[in-house]
């Protein structure tokens, strides 16, 4: 497809970077030229300097032949009007980061009167995102599909687990839970598994099941739930306003460490129940004074990231439950397992993976649509969950005798409400809800996971 991006930052780069893996011919527009002839110079794409809310600069770009516009420049007014004369000049869908608070309340009225296809809040995603991993404050990540039906968590294998020097095919013999290891990662490399694989301490597996499964096997591996009653915030952005919300409104208390006391009134008047402190949150004896220790979660969301990832290992050495660190650089996250730091998250990461769910599910007009994506292990492995429509071919066959493409793995099976760990006997049917793990392989339609 003819994609226009406007804007080359984290999210820009980030989406050109994946949309061009998968195919797509792309136009990106930025200010900056030595952005654009970063970008440029690094993936083959047409790169145009100036402004992309200027109606001749889109032209230039192509936009009547535009399938799709991303407006992801730094401003949420000039995305909004970017999105506007897009569709004017004839893109066919638009999608906008809003990141604004103030328009958080406007987004079903953007779509719907204002005709942009998609609109994107990065904070607010990633506040979501860490109130979810707070509230189960037990694994390294976790995915949900089928609207809660399904998950797909991540946890790492200590020495003394019980399925360390397991094959995968003996986990559900020996214990009474039923669950599927799809992905393993030892080292720097990633794993597709068969059941003949043997889990190793150290490896770090991504597992799918229904909730109700999982909550069984993290009993077994002593992953213990504690109820997480006061949470410390690092940084107050917007990400700190979206996340106290959340966490307020259920009654969990807040205090949140910000350097800026300008910044620091704002939040007071924003946050009235949450107690705001101005000062340096990289700061030991601050730490210290506010008593960091007794806090139940510690969510790091600096604007840098080397000091989120510090604030994350000194409240890791004073034996916080759950931490939480913001990571944007990509480089920094694989460098991140040295450190056993467990929860980390990525605003672009998370944008990304929406719109490139929405991305691909505009390129499949029949056949299984794609509902949820996912990246695991590092973004080396995806999750991709489709609605099965009565035209595919691998209706009705038992999984055994469906020859899929090496790097496919067929997950779980969401049919009815019930949550299956499919086995060789199990067939995909029209309207199940079916998760495929894969290696390498960018899957738009349920079809393509056959050889």
């Amino acid at each position: 497809m003819n994609i226009i991006i406007v804007g080359g930052g984290k999210l820009g780069s980030a989406l050109v970077d994946f949309l061009i893996k998968e195919g797509h011919d792309i136009a990106l527009i930025d200010t900056n030229y030595n952005t654009v002839e970063s970008l440029v110079g690094k993936y083959d794409i047409l790169g145009i300097c100036g402004n992309g809310a200027n109606v001749e600069t889109l032209r230039d770009a192509g936009i009547g032949k535009a399938q799709i516009l991303i407006a992801a420049t730094p401003s949420d007014e000039v995305n909004i009007l970017c999105c506007l004369e897009g569709k004017k000049l004839g893109a066919h869908h638009t999608i906008a980061r809003v990141r604004a608070p103030e328009y958080s309340k406007q987004l079903v009225f953007m779509r719907k009167e204002l005709g942009i296809s998609m609109v994107v809040n990065p904070e607010l995603e990633t506040a979501a995102e860490i109130f979810r991993m707070i509230r189960s404050s037990r694994t390294l990540k976790i995915d949900s599909f089928a609207k809660g039906r399904a998950d797909i968590v991540e946890i790492k294998i200590a020495d003394d687990s019980p399925f360390a020097g397991l094959q995968l095919l003996d986990i559900n013999n020996k214990f009474k839970f039923k669950v599927l290891v799809c992905a393993v990662q030892r080292n720097n490399e990633i794993f597709i598994p068969d059941g003949r694989f043997r889990i190793e301490a150290g490896d770090k597996i991504s597992v799918t099941a229904s909730p109700s499964e999982l909550d069984s096997m993290f009993k077994l591996l002593g992953y213990t739930k504690q109820r997480v009653r006061s949470v410390l915030i690092v940084g107050g952005g917007t990400i700190a306003i979206y996340l106290a919300q959340q966490l307020i409104e259920n009654n969990i208390r807040v205090k949140i460490l910000e350097m800026s006391e300008k910044r620091c009134e704002e939040l007071s008047e924003k946050l009235p129940k949450a107690t705001i402190i101005n000062g340096n949150g990289s700061d030991e004896s601050l730490l210290s004074e506010e008593g960091v220790e007794k806090y139940d979660a510690c969510v790091a969301l600096t604007g840098i990231d080397e000091e989120n990832i510090v604030i994350s290992l000194y409240a890791k050495a004073k034996k916080i439950p759950t931490i939480i660190s913001k990571v944007n650089n990509s480089s920094l996250l694989r460098m991140i397992n040295s450190l056993t730091l467990e929860n980390t998250i990525s605003p672009k990461q998370i944008t990304s993976n929406h719109i490139a769910r929405y991305v691909r599910s505009k390129q499949n007009d029949h056949g299984a649509s794609v509902q949820t994506l996912y990246k695991l292990v590092e973004n080396q492995v995806e999750a991709v969950e489709f609605i099965v429509s009565d035209n595919e071919k691998c209706i009705g066959i038992p999984l055994r005798n469906l020859k899929l493409k090496s790097g496919i793995l067929i997950a779980c099976i969401v049919r009815g409400g019930k949550t299956l760990i499919p086995g060789g006997d199990d067939t995909i049917e029209i309207n199940d809800n079916v998760i495929v793990v894969s290696n390498g392989l960018y899957l738009r339609t349920l079809s393509e996971i056959l050889a």
